[in-house]
């Protein structure tokens, strides 16, 4: 800047100009003078940042508010441009996460915008940037603020929300075609009239039968049986392969999600185990409400890594059970078929039931291949893959244990259905 400004200095001389002569003195004043000047002020020092959120945690496709308050406790700033960091896989749905201003000595600004999280996990909003310019932007001055806030975004609730609008009983008995397993015994609804018997209580006589028939008559109810149902998530890499948003792994998820509300809502058991290289997760089948936010967080947190420990999982969970449940394991069987066997054989000592559902790749990933050379190449991995999926689904059909093959449109009413049809049997009473 200074050589510049000597060198035009030196040209407007020369050349009579003094429009260079003018610009060389302000490059001059601005090297010399105005820079030490600038710097001597240490502007970001004297700015605090403070971001406020409007929740810690949020449900994935919901929206998060997000104000941003900046205060500037030393001289005049002329111009302050402000940028607030957020993660890829969030879209600025209204507002600007940026600014540009003029901010006073010893005022406060604030501004806002809402975000929407796209995918579930554990993210961090931050660092904020600021760079801070003279008069006349000649001179800068950026900072990082590492001010960083974590958001928990939780698995999407769209699929919880349409089955609450839907209503229970509407969406198991008419989407699904299945309804609830129910013994006689004291409940709700009605069952029968029968005989009365001397074990009867008073209250359970039907007076109206009883005068029509001339005979002691009693109103028996149902009740509904309860089952443990244990979900076996498969959360290696493989299950990653397809769409970042609508993946193996994600539908999985989603699949659980709305499994457990369904399933705590009719006061059934549930747990989760999640597992790859190690186990990733380990919650015992219980009810209640609590339970469904323990495992909507445990999802949220779980990230597919690794290779699939089948057995070592199915080890860990019978060992802690006990009891007979019913299993639900999903995952797309691309780890070695012997683990897998051992693992039936542990369960079926334990008396339970084990049902696979299995996402097929190609399914998957048949949005990706654009290209005529991609799709054939996908053709034949999946040709490859298939039939290696059919010996292990001939060795599991041998312990008799069903396998399902799944894609994206069928594989959330897949899972369902099987509950409700282990519900209507009777699997893993407690």
């Amino acid at each position: 800047m200074v050589l510049s400004g000597v060198f035009l200095l030196t040209a407007g001389f020369s050349f009579i100009n003094y429009y260079m002569l003018t610009i060389g003195v302000m490059l001059i004043f601005a090297a010399v003078v105005n820079l030490p000047f600038f710097k001597l002020k240490k502007y970001s020092e004297n700015i605090s940042v403070e971001r406020t959120l409007s929740s810690e945690k949020v449900f994935a496709l919901d929206f998060l508010h997000v104000t941003v308050r900046i205060e500037n406790r030393g001289s005049v700033i002329d111009y302050l441009e402000f940028i607030d960091e957020i993660p890829k896989t969030f879209k600025i749905v209204m507002g600007r996460n940026s600014l540009s201003t003029y901010l006073a000595g010893g005022s406060k600004i604030e501004f806002s915008y809402i975000i929407q999280p796209r995918l579930r996990g554990v993210y961090r909003l931050g660092p904020s940037k600021i760079t801070v310019h003279d008069r006349l932007h000649l001179n800068s001055e950026d900072a990082n603020f590492e001010n960083y806030s974590e958001i928990l975004v939780y698995p999407p609730y769209d699929d919880i929300r349409r089955y609450g609008q839907i209503g229970p009983r509407r969406v198991l008995g008419v989407l699904f075609g299945a309804h609830k397993s129910k013994d006689k015994g004291v409940g709700m609804d009605f069952f029968g009239i029968r005989r009365y018997d001397p074990s009867d209580e008073l209250r359970w006589v039907d007076w109206k039968a009883t005068a029509r028939t001339g005979k002691l008559m009693s109103r028996e109810y149902e009740t509904e049986r309860n089952i443990k149902l244990m979900i076996l998530m498969d959360s290696s890499a493989s299950m990653c392969s397809g769409d970042l948003e609508n993946n193996k792994f994600e539908y999985s998820v989603r699949a659980a999600v709305l499994l457990s509300q369904i399933a705590l809502s009719r006061r059934d058991e549930i747990g989760l185990v999640a597992y790859s290289s190690k186990i990733d997760v380990f919650i015992e089948p219980k009810n209640g409400r609590r339970q469904l936010f323990r495992i909507l967080e445990a999802l949220a947190r779980l990230s597919p890594s690794g290779v699939s420990q089948t057995y070592t999982a199915v080890q860990y969970t019978v060992s802690r059970l006990r009891k007979n449940a019913f299993y639900i394991m999903l995952t797309d069987l691309e780890s070695s078929a012997k683990p897998l066997l051992e693992s039936v054989k542990l369960i079926k000592a334990q008396g339970s039931e084990l049902l696979i559902i299995s996402p097929f790749t190609p399914w998957f990933e048949a949005e990706l291949y654009s290209s005529p050379v991609e799709k054939a190449l996908s053709v034949a991995v999946a040709e490859e893959l298939y039939e290696n999926r059919q010996k292990i689904i001939f060795e599991l059909n041998k312990y008799q244990i069903p396998v399902l093959n799944v894609g994206p449109g069928d594989y959330i009413p897949t899972v369902i259905a099987a509950y409700l049809k282990a519900k209507k049997r009777g699997i893993g009473i407690t």
